[in-house]
Order: C-alpha cells, then structure tokens, then sequence
C-alpha cells in the first residue's frame, strides 16, 4: 500500500508542474523509493493522482533505465565501466563488489540480488556522469566516488547496517546520503 505521505508527494509534484504529465517522472522516483521499485499499485496511484492513463505512466518508465519495475534488493549497487572509470580500475572494482556480496556476473550486465535480499547489484551501467571521481558506483541513485576496495568495503558493511535497521520497508534516501558522507570522511 502507497503511503499518504508518498501520495502527498506525487501530488506536489502535480501542483508544481505546469503540465501533469511532466510530473510522471518524479512521481516515479518516490513510488520507487518507498516501495523499491515501480509496482502496478504505484504505476496505478500515479495514474491517479496525476488524471492520466496507466499507460501514460508505464510509457515513461519503461523508457528510463532508473526506474525498476522488477523488485530489487533494499539497495541497487551499479558500477560505472565507462571509459574513465575503466581507466582507473572499474573493471576489478566491479569483479570485487561481485565477490563481497557472494555474486557471479557475466559480461551482459545483468542483476543479480543476494540471498537475503538486501542488495541487488548490476555489475556494469555505462556512464554515470561522475567521471571525474572515477572509478564510481551508484547506490539507489546516490554516488560513491574516488573508490578502492577499502572504500568498498566501508560502503558494503555500513548499507548492511541500514537494511539491519529497516528491516520492513525501504532504506530512506538521506540515511543512504549519510553512508556517502561518512564514507568521504573517512568514518566507516
């Protein structure tokens, strides 16, 4: 079930725009983040709140690879392989990452989620636009740059803590914040 204060949300979004439609993308990311990924429930309160057609809604998110319509762990870890990151070591980075969470990957990129259920890592996305802190990963749409396996590390064991914490509903997006933060200073 959609939240009111979600619900509250998507209709802000509405009232701020001057066409509902261009609303449809923000509604999307705060269906996501409390639910984890765009469910039919979500696709439908949308619809709803914004006076459109389902299909209205389900055209814009099948189009963004941001937005998930399949469920996915509490957390979404994709790496960068672009050309810069590849450069400073994003290859490697992203065969560790697979390795600490326990997940085989090919070269097709595709998601696998952890037994638990807590990540679902993507091991290859192109461009992330953070090239000058490469090598990079994204966690549910939060950066984490300038990475090395200690890092990765820090950033792995603190999510876990997170999802320890929430262990009924999604990680709020400003506690993930505070992972990066820590991350950056170096208190992990």
């Amino acid at each position: 079930m959609i939240s009111e204060q979600t619900r509250t949300r998507i209709a802000g979004a509405r009232d701020s725009f001057p066409r509902r439609r261009q609303a449809i993308l923000p509604s999307l990311y705060a269906i996501q983040e409390e639910v984890g990924h765009l469910s039919e429930e979500g696709v439908d309160v949308i619809a709803e709140i914004l006076d459109l057609h389902p299909n209205d809604v389900f055209q814009v998110a099948s189009y963004y690879s941001l937005v998930h319509t399949e469920e996915w762990g509490k957390f979404l870890i994709e790496v960068c392989v672009n050309l810069p990151c590849a450069l400073r070591g994003a290859d490697a980075l992203a065969d560790y990452v697979g390795e600490r969470l326990g997940l085989e990957h090919g070269e097709d990129g595709h998601a696998a989620t952890t037994a638990d259920g807590v990540f679902t890592y993507r091991p290859t996305i192109e461009c992330l636009a953070a090239c000058s802190g490469a090598p990079m990963l994204q966690v549910n749409q939060r950066y984490f740059e300038n990475l090395t396996k200690e890092k990765v590390d820090q950033i792995l064991d603190g999510l876990r803590s997170l999802a320890a914490r929430y262990p009924d509903r999604q990680v709020p997006a400003l506690e993930i914040g505070k992972v990066v933060h820590a991350t950056e200073r170096g208190q992990l």
